[in-house]
Formats: structure tokens, sequence, C-alpha cells
């Protein structure tokens, strides 16, 4: 087995790939956004002056930092500089809100936030009067207001170690609310490295990604693949249809990565000179589209995909071009983790039938180190000492894994994992509702909505409206159910167990029959789009 990219293990870590790739060539841009880019070398002076600011705070060796802010060029500093200082970034999702933004807060352990002035009072309140400190910056995707104003000190490319925590990234698993997930420098870095490998990326490419950096992709692929290829980064504030082929032409991009609802969603529109006027060559996406020859060729570019997870390296991943004739493909097993495919009794299967994936890593600590103070969920997760994705797959006879479906109860929404417990038990907080049941409808574009099922308390006078309000105020945006009923009771299982399974065929049947006596409300929270499901 070789290194990715030639990386030794024991190298793989964020200050030596940034460094590493420095010495390339100083004065070649690293960030690039429409407005400038920043070489190297002003990179790096952005980050010493950051280690310099975070130093004078206290913050070194083990502090965990929130950082609550969109894509953008400070946020990728604000991590290359608490890598530095072997501090832990806890990235949080910027649209988070409520209960669930507290329970970040609380959960994470952090000593200090960083966030902009428009989510700032989201984070104060969320923090209480005895919560951690919070660092406010201005307007301005590369403004770090105060912690600019430090004497930069010099960087050490050695001070951090392959096994430390680079970050901490919030997973959505099956119940409860999201887990912290430790990633590792190594996960990190053997990421980037594959992911040069199987692309072909190199110095002359620009990396684009509009995808945010408290998800797994864009920290582990699109800023760990500049850092290892030597490449250029881009990064789009967020992602628009109406601009995103502008976008990638303006910022030439070679690569883009992108999550399958905005693949969907560029090709709904009219096609335009714009979808091939561009330097792309690859799009990295997952899942690959089931109409990827027509897409390859409409925008001029080729598809690659892999398997992976917050928690793990890709475990197997396409090179450009490959997999257009295969469903659910998501390329050959690699070298660098052990794939197996279980029943429900842990013993594996034969190749080609179907089961749950289960993973083992080849190298020490190039795998998540566990749920921040979740041990017994972490013990669950490596049980008999494979780790369980939740996800279903076979292996054919040419060592391709093929992705099935997951056997969790998350809803699958514009790119987030939302635990159906978590929407069912903040909503069920409401004084006049009993009990609340959600579950996964077909997207118009992509992926799911969210529909839930709401049962009454005996003689509450429950309105459709009321309960929206209270999904508003309880719930992340992204959270909030696209659909709600008001039903008297919910159907069971003969263990008791509500029949999930019944309710989404009803969910389906509803959206489909207006007439039908499950018939939902539409929220504000739908896609703006016609009512009839694809």
């Amino acid at each position: 087995m070789t290194d990715p990219a030639g990386v030794p293990l024991t190298e793989r870590t964020v200050p030596r790939m940034l460094a590493r790739s420095a010495a390339l060539d100083p004065a070649r841009p690293f960030v690039v956004t429409r407005e400038r880019s920043w070489s190297h070398t002003e990179t790096q002076r952005i980050v010493a002056t950051l280690a310099a600011a975070f130093t004078a705070r206290g913050i070194g060796e083990g502090s965990r930092v929130a950082i609550m802010l969109p894509t953008s060029p400070r946020h990728v500093w604000l991590l290359l500089a608490l890598a530095h200082l072997r501090a832990v970034p806890v990235a949080l999702n910027p649209d988070a809100s409520g209960e669930v933004l507290r329970y970040f807060v609380a959960d994470s352990g952090c000593v200090l936030g960083v966030v902009d002035c428009e989510r700032a009072p989201a984070l104060t309140a969320a923090a209480g009067p005895d919560g951690p400190p919070a660092i406010v910056l201005p307007e301005g995707a590369d403004d770090l207001g105060e912690l600019g104003t430090a004497d930069p000190t010099p960087l050490d490319p050695g001070a951090a170690s392959f096994a430390d925590t680079v970050v901490v990234l919030y997973t959505s698993g099956s119940t409860g609310m999201p887990k912290a997930t430790a990633v590792t420098h190594a996960q990190v870095i053997t990421c980037g490295a594959i992911f040069t490998d199987r692309l072909g990326l190199g110095p002359d490419d620009r990396l684009y990604t509009c995808l945010p950096l408290f998800h797994i992709n864009a920290t582990a692929y699109s800023l760990s693949g500049a850092l290892v290829s030597g490449a250029s980064l881009a990064l789009g504030p967020h992602f628009s249809a109406t601009t995103f082929w502008d976008d990638v032409a303006d910022l030439g991009a070679t690569e883009v990565n992108a999550m399958g609802s905005m693949l969907r969603i560029l090709q709904s529109r009219p096609p335009r000179p714009a979808e091939r006027d561009h330097s792309v060559r690859t799009m990295f996406v997952a899942p690959l589209p089931p109409d990827a020859v027509e897409l390859s060729q409409r925008f001029g570019l080729d598809f690659a995909t892999c398997y992976a997870q917050t928690e793990w390296l890709p475990s197997s991943m396409t090179r450009p071009g490959q997999g257009y004739d295969r469903p659910g493909a998501t390329g050959p097993v690699l070298p660098w983790t052990q794939v197996r495919i279980v029943g429900d009794d842990d013993l594996p299967l034969p190749a080609g039938e179907t089961g749950e994936i289960t993973l083992r890593p080849r190298d020490p600590y190039t795998t998540f180190q566990g749920y921040l103070g979740k041990p017994q969920e972490t013990v669950e997760a490596w049980r008999n000492l494979w780790f369980h994705t939740g996800d279903l797959g076979d292996i054919g006879p040419d060592g391709w894994l093929h992705y099935r479906g997951r056997r969790k109860d998350v809803i699958r929404r514009r790119g987030e994992n939302i635990p159906a417990t978590v929407v069912e038990d903040l909503l069920a907080g409401h004084p006049d509702i009993a009990e609340v049941a959600a579950v996964s409808v077909p997207a118009h574009i992509s992926e799911e909505e969210v529909f839930v099922f709401v049962v009454p308390r005996p003689g509450a006078t429950l309105s459709a409206a009321d309960v929206e309000a209270h999904a508003h105020d309880v719930l992340p945006r992204f959270m909030v159910p696209s659909y709600l009923v008001l039903v008297p009771d919910l159907p069971r299982t003969a263990t008791n167990k509500i029949a999930k399974l019944d309710l989404a065929d009803r969910a389906r049947a509803a959206l489909q029959h207006p007439d039908s006596p499950d018939a939902p409300t539409r929220t504000s929270a739908a896609d703006r789009v016609p009512t009839t499901p694809l």
C-alpha cells in the first residue's frame, strides 16, 4: 500500500501541507474569490497574525473555538491558524438557532466563539450569561476585525501531530441530537491526498466550492485537496443557480465540488452557453446522477464520486468519467480502508448481496477519534471492532462498492442530515401537541423534504399555523418541515412502535392526491416549486 499523493502518514498535518504548498511558489494565489485573491505569502501572514491574536487570548493546545461563519476566506484562515496552535475549531452551522444552537454550544465545550455580526445575537443568546464569550467580526468575507491587529509570529509547520484533532464537525445520527465528531489532521489530509490522486489534481488547478465549511466536503476535499495538490482554492459564499456557471468561469475553476441537489437545480434550468464556457474538467458530486452521460455532454465536464462520511476517509472513489452506467456506483474500494458488508448478525455477506457497510482503517488516526462526550455512542458505532455506517451497500465481484440507501431514520434535505427524532422531540415540546412523527418525502429537485404527522392533545385547539410557528421558534431553518398534517393518532407496529414505513407511504400518497385525508399544509419552508413531486 503506497502513501496517497506520496504523503507519508506522519507528514499529514495541515501546517506541513500549507508550508509545502507555499514552497512551490509563494506568490501563487492560494485563496481566490470574485473580489480578489490572496497569495501563499499573504495567507501565511494572515494565519500568523490570527495565531498571535488567539495566543494572546489564551487559546492553545486543546482549546475549542466555535466558528459560526458562512464559507469565506476568513473561515479558511481561522481553521489554518487554530491548526498551527493545536487548538480545535468547532465548525457550527451558521443557520443554527434556538435549542439546537444552545445544544451545540454546551455540548462542544468551546471556550470562545467567533461569529459575524449578523449571527452574533443568536450565538450570544445560545451561550447565555455563563457561556463562552464571542469575538464578533465585522461585515465582509475577509475582514478579521480585532483579530487582524496582532503582530504576526513565525509559524511552525511541525507544531501539530498527524494524530491531533484538527476540527470538530457535527454529524447527525439516527437518534438524538447531532454528535460532535473529532476529525484528525491525518484524516483530513488523507482525504485530500486521495482526492488529489484520483482526480489528477496539481498546482495549476483551481478547486471551487460554495459548500459550507462546517461539512466534511469543503474541509477535507476542497481545502485539503488544495493544500496537498498545491492548487488554488476558489470560494463562493453560497450556491446560486443563476450565477453558478459565471462564478466558476470568472474564477478560473478547473474542478468543482457539488451536492446532488445542486446538480438537479442546474439541470432544471434552460440550457445556455455559459454552461460550457468554462475551464472545469471535473465535478465531484454524490451521488452520480443517473443521466450522467447526458449531463456530462451538456455541461462539458466529467463527474467523479465517492463513498465517504464525516467520520471516515473515502472508502471508494471513481476517477472522472467512471461508473456512469452502474446505478449506485461509488467506485472501487480503495486500499486505505477495509470495507465489509454485513447482515443483521454482523457476519459478512457474499459478494453482491446488500447489507450494512462497515469499515476499518488501515493506518492509525486516519479516521475520526470518537464522538466527543459520547463514549457509549462511540462504542456502539464501533461494535465488534468495525465502524457501522448505518448505510446499505454491496461490493461486486470487481471490487466496486455500490451505495443502496440508509438504514437510519434520517432525512436528507438540501445537503443536511436531519434526524427525525430531533424534529419530533422539539415539536412535541408544544403544550398542545401529544405526539409527532417525521418522515421523508421526495423533494421536487433532489433529495428529500420533511413531512410531519402531528397528534394534538385531547381537547386542544391546535392549528397547522400554530405548529408551523412553533417549528420556526424551536428548529433551525433547515429542519422546519415542508409539510404537516394534524391527525387523531399514529399507526403502531406489533411492538407498539410508530409504524414509520406506513406513515411514509401515507405521506407520499397525500402529496399525490390532494383529496387524501392526510393532505398536508404546505409550509413556508417548502421548495418554491410546483406542489406535485417528481
